[in-house]
């Protein structure tokens, strides 16, 4: 029987950050996944691998461990990106849903329709003259 290897964390430095992300992406990835979905999850791990790294010289290991200190900042955005989907929602609440806006298809039957009803100029067409206004003939 052979023994898969078990991923060893990084020490408690965050010197070799590719080794840091190596050993928790997945796990944090997982974790997000399961809190705001799918969708979402890509997104907020990497804004939390993203803060980690800029934020990598104010770690303490003595107040926390690397994988503790990444849950807490994957939470907090995940906190974040909750309050502003609320916002959002009753943002719309208060302004109803957007205003149904015409698709191609009803443009273009607009536009038909609209050639349709336009009376005939009849000078050119009358005669059975077709030509552009650049005065080039029709393909």
């Amino acid at each position: 029987m052979t023994a898969t290897p078990v991923e060893r964390p990084p020490d408690q430095s965050l010197d070799d950050f590719s080794a840091v992300f190596d050993a928790y992406s997945s796990e944090i990835h997982s974790y997000v996944t399961q809190r705001i979905g799918r969708g979402q999850a890509d997104d907020v791990v990497a804004e939390t691998f993203l803060t980690a790294f800029r934020k990598r010289e104010r770690y303490d290991p003595a107040r926390a461990g690397i994988r503790t200190w990444l849950y807490g900042i994957a939470t907090n955005l995940i906190h974040k990106h909750r309050r502003a989907e609320v916002r959002a929602l009753r943002a719309m609440d208060r302004h109803g849903p957007p205003a149904d806006l015409p698709g191609h298809e009803e443009r273009v039957a607009t536009q038909v329709s609209a050639v349709r009803l336009r009376p005939a100029s009849g000078r050119g067409r009358a005669a059975g003259k077709s030509r552009r206004r650049d005065g080039s003939a029709p393909c």
